[in-house]
């Protein structure tokens, strides 16, 4: 065959075969696509807290920064993006949409949509996950942590004039990613429920010099340390340092000696939100008689901020 025929018949092939891969390629898709979520919330993840109220633990707060996600795709070829969405879950199994291109189909040469995600009307079944995990899990005497996987789907679609589909460059696409997020179980917060006050005299209940014991006794909810603050009438107090006991019980002991006859009263406060406090207890000491006795007034019980 004469040379020229050969360099005639190789280009008609090349270009038939050209024309044949051109022509397998999609004419419309999306390329490009990806649905990620930035690590940067690793370092502060969204995290459940919940405290244990009257033995039960309720919802507290939600704390950590957002989960930060981002769809992007472009169209391909003759195609135009017409819409997309991002859930939290999947679509087919309750999940919630948190954004999409409305409710009018849109027509995009490209997408690049980011969302700050923290918002806890949405993630309410997730809560409900976290709390089980607490009852089932608690300690009310140390914190418990413990990790739980949130689920997102990035969804986007094409459509466009002779658009074929195909795995490289589909109408649809879609991507599922996982965020981890915490569930802090708290203790059982430390609390002082009852105090009481009292005031012995020993030895002679007549004759001074006159011994007299002021007791005040603690009762909390477990271990713990705290703060109270005792008052005498007149406004002068004193705080104390205390540690309660792996029963909850504290005992706080001071001495007073008295030459005369001398009218007081006291009253203990634990310091530190509601916490409890004792009634206003009477200290008076005649030389002449037990005390107790002798004239006393009590005044009203202070306010304590």
């Amino acid at each position: 065959m004469p040379t020229l025929a050969k360099a005639t018949l190789l280009a008609l092939t090349t270009s038939l075969v050209l024309s044949a891969a051109a022509e397998a390629q999609p004419y419309g898709g999306i390329k490009n696509f990806s649905f990620g979520i930035q690590d940067s919330y690793l370092g502060d993840p969204l995290t459940f807290v919940f405290v244990p109220r009257k033995g039960k633990y309720v919802f507290d707060r939600l704390d950590g920064s957002p989960v930060k996600l981002r769809l992007k795709g472009e169209k391909y070829r003759r195609a135009q993006i017409t819409g997309y969405q991002i859930y939290l879950g999947h679509p087919h199994s309750g999940g919630k949409k948190i954004a999409s291109h409305g409710h009018q189909q849109g027509s995009w040469e490209k997408v690049d949509r980011r969302v700050a995600f923290s918002d806890r009307n949405l993630l309410k079944g997730y809560e409900a996950r976290a709390l089980k995990y607490c009852q089932q899990h608690g300690d009310p005497n140390k914190r418990v942590v413990n990790d739980m996987d949130l689920m997102f789907t990035g969804w986007m679609q094409s459509k466009g004039k002779n658009i074929s589909q195909s795995a490289k460059n589909p109408t649809v696409n879609k991507a599922t990613r996982y965020a981890t997020a915490k569930i802090v179980c708290m203790p059982e917060p430390f609390n002082v429920t009852d105090v009481k006050l009292s005031i012995k005299r020993t030895g002679s209940m007549t004759a001074c010099p006159a011994n007299i014991t002021l007791t005040a006794q603690f009762k909390a909810n477990k271990a713990g340390k705290f703060t109270f603050r005792l008052f005498r009438g007149d406004g002068a107090f004193r705080d104390v340092k205390m540690t309660a006991n792996n029963a909850g019980r504290a005992t706080y002991t001071r001495k007073y000696t008295f030459n005369e006859t001398t009218h007081r009263k006291y009253y203990a406060a634990v310091m530190g939100g509601a916490q409890a406090s004792s009634q206003w207890t009477p200290m008076s000491v005649n030389c002449s008689q037990p005390v107790g006795g002798g004239a006393f007034t009590t005044a009203p019980r202070p306010t304590l901020d």
